[in-house]
């Protein structure tokens, strides 16, 4: 089965073949908290630091535009300072939303990609089983 997940402020619709969190386009700030603090506490009952799922730059591809930054309603990105230049960054892995890839497909050149989306499906279905 597909499903269509819509990740928050922005209208970027992705198909996949995972049930995720679906969430409506016009939440507001208060919202868009309970959701960060959601993702970064658990997932589906699982606590969220056991899943390995969160965005990886590829620095040798990144022109740190800024997009991902902008884009990412739970702030996984952000800036670093070196040497002058301001740099994208991964700041908070866990605050990333599981199985959300939608920086993936605003970065302009490429530079972001997940862990594999089949590995952490299986992760996490291991993990719930183990709950049981």
């Amino acid at each position: 089965m597909i499903y269509q997940v819509i990740c928050l402020k922005k209208k970027i619709l992705r198909s996949t073949k995972h049930l995720n969190i679906v969430m409506s386009l016009n939440l507001s700030d208060d919202n868009n908290q309970k959701v960060k603090k959601m993702s970064e506490e658990s997932y589906e009952g699982i606590p969220r630091n056991k899943i390995d799922w969160h965005p990886i730059i590829n620095y040798e591809k990144c022109v740190s535009c800024g997009k991902c930054v902008d884009f990412c309603h739970v702030k996984s990105f952000g800036y670093k300072d070196i040497h002058g230049k301001k740099k994208t960054i991964v700041q908070n892995l866990n605050a990333c939303v599981v199985l959300c890839r939608g920086c993936e497909d605003i970065c302009p050149v490429g530079a972001i990609t997940h862990p594999s989306e089949e590995e952490t499906q299986k992760l996490i279905e291991k993990l719930k089983q183990d709950k049981v």
